[in-house]
């Protein structure tokens, strides 16, 4: 578990949603799911280095999430063989995923170490795979300009790999160039039909435009992948299509999914807290103090990841409001307007909305009015 007074990196996530909803769509999830991919590759490419240790043990945690475990594998396979382009390559992924999932005590010394392992691999010779690292990278340190210079230089090197192609949709998503973005995830689904971060990137734009066919269509395609981060992403958007259609209990099976396939994902318990409190407000209060309580649970996970969320504290203010706990409601609420000050992941707009719904006076008042009333309708 990261400690509380450690650095966070300044990850670029308020582009993720794509003007909606905070907790909604975030495009790295899919980006994970094609640096997991690369991961994948290398096991294959260097299949032969691979039937010894700790290259075999580094894919098998790498492959399980546990991606403390597999920088550690990555430097030990460092230290064996400091010119190995494996190693290097193995290292640059681990890290770049461990930042983008929340789970490193210093995301951006993660993000920066990987740029400068990927600028040496660069000088060393074109490779697809180096910018593609390179451009995630960048993303996560919001320099979305720099990230789509790298992945243009991608799919230029590699015009038949799909996964350059999908990298490149991500960061063109992120600068809110949707329609380019969309062809580019077309092109790499026509590329590879089986591709499930094409299918899922697809289905997010869909989502945003209220395609909910096709986001159906598109997620149980993508439910085929084998890489987890593929998948759990797909379930995501599938719970926030069902939720937007007011299927609230399907939402709510689709975000256990996704939480049961990637439980280290801060974006994919905030959706899981978030069906679960609009379930409140959607004719199915049922319970509302233990369904608070389950709502804080999974907050108070997220912030185990990623101590510093605004968004993860902000949800633990709601869920202690609705639980009707006044002591914790305005920790969590102290400890949002902190979290505002110093967390960059968000864009001002979400701070905006953050800050006014919880400086209201009378939101505690309205919330605790609101759930009983539906409480008492429902009865």
């Amino acid at each position: 578990m990261p400690d509380e007074t450690a650095p966070r990196v300044r990850l670029n996530h308020q582009l993720f949603g794509g003007g909606a909803p905070f907790y909604r769509q975030p495009v790295f999830l899919a980006a994970v799911g094609v640096v997991a991919l690369l991961a994948v590759w290398l096991t294959w490419q260097y299949r032969a280095e691979l039937f010894s240790s700790p290259a075999e043990r580094y894919q098998s945690a790498y492959n399980e999430g546990n991606l403390d475990g597999a920088v550690a594998l990555a430097r030990a396979m460092l230290a064996e063989d400091p010119e190995s382009a494996l190693a290097r390559k193995a290292l640059a992924a681990a890290l770049v995923e461990r930042a983008a999932l929340g789970q490193s005590a210093d995301g951006e010394a993660d993000v920066r170490e990987a740029l400068e392992i990927a600028a040496q691999l660069a000088r060393e010779g074109d490779d697809p795979d180096v910018e593609r690292l390179a451009g995630f990278a960048l993303t996560l340190l919001g320099d979305n300009a720099g990230a789509i210079e790298h992945y243009r230089r991608a799919v230029a090197l590699a015009p038949a790999d799909a996964n350059s192609h999908v990298s490149f949709g991500q960061a063109l998503e992120l600068t809110g160039k949707n329609a380019e973005a969309s062809s580019a995830y077309e092109r790499a689904a026509k590329l590879d039909s089986k591709n499930g971060a094409a299918l899922v990137s697809l289905a997010r734009i869909k989502l945003q435009e209220k395609d909910y066919q096709s986001v159906h269509s598109l997620t149980l395609r993508a439910f085929r992948d084998e890489n987890q981060a593929t998948a759990a992403e797909a379930h995501r958007i599938r719970a926030l299509a069902y939720s937007e259609e007011g299927n609230q209990v399907s939402a709510i099976d689709e975000a256990e999914v996704a939480v049961a396939l990637l439980h280290n994902s801060v974006p994919t318990l905030l959706t899981l807290g978030e069906v679960k409190y609009d379930a409140v407000f959607a004719g199915r209060p049922g319970d509302v103090p233990a369904r608070a309580t389950e709502i804080l649970k999974i907050a108070e996970w997220a912030l185990a990841l990623a101590p510093g969320s605004a968004e993860a504290n902000f949800l633990a203010y709601r869920a202690a409001v609705l639980g009707g706990k006044a002591a914790e409601a305005e920790r969590y609420a102290a400890a949002t307007r902190a979290a505002l000050g110093t967390d960059r992941t968000i864009s001002e707009q979400k701070k905006t909305y953050i800050r006014l719904f919880v400086d209201r006076a009378t939101t505690a008042k309205v919330t605790v009015t609101k759930v009983s009333t539906s409480t008492e309708q429902a009865q």
